[in-house]
């Protein structure tokens, strides 16, 4: 079984989840969901039955995520992700996910985002005219103040989007057949 270390250095590809995810929404994530998303993301750049090797060494991911994406790269990442978006391909695979009932880590990470935003709506009103820099330092300031307020509420917040998770998937499925 290969550590995810030696993965990383024999395929030359830089593994940092911390480029889509904060390191506290992986902190409510499994080893499996990590592993689900490693693969998903890396999926185009990566040769078949890597994603099990994956699955083996992701223990070491939760500790590797601290990593800061710099504006530079996030833009590729932006520019990237909506030339995918426009794909045939991406476009019925959202649709698939929309049918499906999500796991709890992903509705853990929903209401993580969602509590966050209201938090922000809260305190800085303005927040989406910030420029990026000072964003990012609101960003650091509301989990520093109160990132236990916030875990707090996501659980909350969570069950609700439990309950209504049902009523998602049927309006999804009632829309995909009419």
């Amino acid at each position: 079984m290969k550590k995810f270390k030696e993965f990383k250095e024999e395929y030359s590809y830089q593994y940092d989840l911390s480029e889509v995810f904060t390191p506290e929404e992986i902190d409510f994530m499994t080893e499996e969901e990590l592993a689900f998303y490693l693969e998903e993301l890396y999926t185009e750049e990566l040769d078949e039955g890597i994603g099990d090797a994956l699955k083996k060494g992701v223990g070491a991911v939760k500790k590797g995520v601290g990593r800061v994406v710099n504006v530079i790269q996030r833009k590729k990442m932006a520019r990237r992700m909506a030339k995918m978006a426009k794909s045939s391909a991406f476009q019925a695979k959202k649709k698939r996910t929309l049918k499906k009932m999500r796991s709890p880590a992903k509705l853990a990470i929903a209401a993580k985002k969602k509590t966050v935003d209201v938090f922000r709506k809260k305190f800085y009103p303005n927040y989406k005219d910030m420029p990026i820099p000072q964003k990012v330092k609101v960003d650091q300031k509301i989990i520093q103040k109160y990132g236990a307020k916030i875990a707090k509420v996501a659980k909350k917040t969570m069950m609700k989007l439990k309950k209504s998770e049902v009523d998602r998937v049927k309006k999804a499925r009632e829309a995909d057949k009419s």
